[in-house]
């Protein structure tokens, strides 16, 4: 029988802060339903878009694709329209990939969707560990029968001998996730 060891709770790896370079927010990317509602997706209608990061790009329509023309090179993307209910919505099939996607992301002088550029969103690396720290204090929370809430009191320690170790061990953890939660805690900083 093989031995199997058990890790402690939260004692899993820790992610590093998400680059910024990365994130989809910071680079310049073409709406398809912000195109369309503007009329820039009917055909021969010429859209002159320019970032904040000085970064510009024509958009010309045809019937089924759009032209992208920047200062280097010229590129072709496909519509692809998606009819929902009475309405169709917009969208584009990626140049690199082919996959639907409603934005296309400049990377390097060319326009893809965001998982060909290797880019995520912000908000799916903003304040991972404060609300991790928020669902292990729930679940060690549920585990003594107390509030859920952060902070909130804890059930007074039990007189039998067999579940003292148990709420002192749980308890230790709750307050620890707890300092992490107020930032007292500069382990995960």
């Amino acid at each position: 029988m093989r031995a199997m060891r058990i890790k402690n709770f939260g004692s899993g790896r820790r992610r590093e802060k998400w680059p910024d370079h990365r994130l989809i927010e910071n680079h310049p990317r073409i709406d398809a339903l912000a195109l369309a509602r503007g009329g820039g997706t009917v055909a021969s209608v010429a859209t002159t878009m320019r970032w904040t990061n000085g970064f510009t790009a024509t958009i010309r329509a045809e019937p089924t694709r759009l032209i992208i023309e920047t200062a280097d090179l010229q590129q072709v993307v496909a519509l692809d329209p998606k009819r929902c209910g009475f309405l169709v919505r917009a969208g584009m099939l990626c140049p690199a990939c082919s996959r639907r996607c409603t934005y296309l992301v400049e990377n390097g002088g060319i326009f893809s969707c965001r998982q060909c550029c290797g880019l995520d969103y912000s908000s799916r690396h903003r304040n991972r560990d404060r609300w991790s720290a928020i669902a292990r204090i729930a679940k060690l929370r549920q585990k003594l029968g107390a509030d859920v809430s952060p902070l909130a009191p804890l059930p007074p320690r039990p007189h039998h001998n067999t579940a003292l170790m148990r709420y002192d061990r749980i308890v230790a953890e709750i307050e620890r996730q707890e300092r992490v939660l107020i930032g007292e805690d500069d382990r995960h900083e």
